[in-house]
């Protein structure tokens, strides 16, 4: 992965799913300076975005899938 504009190569998010009405939202994401979430933590945002509806055929959806399958 290419640096950004800020110097970040990599970041890890925090999502939460509402299985009911098939919607995700971020609700925290660490930025960092290495690949694969590695090397100095560069930033963070820790307020819950908007809830979004899950597109099919996408991340999202594969993922919730395999979330909301568990008892």
């Amino acid at each position: 992965m290419e640096t950004d504009q800020e110097g970040d190569r990599s970041y890890r998010s925090l999502l939460e799913y509402h299985c009911p009405e098939a919607r995700y939202r971020t609700l925290q994401t660490l930025y960092f300076a290495g690949p694969m979430a590695s090397g100095r933590l560069t930033g963070r945002s820790g307020y819950p975005s908007a809830w979004r509806a899950v597109q099919p055929a996408s991340v999202s959806a594969s993922i919730m899938a395999a979330v909301c399958s568990r008892p």
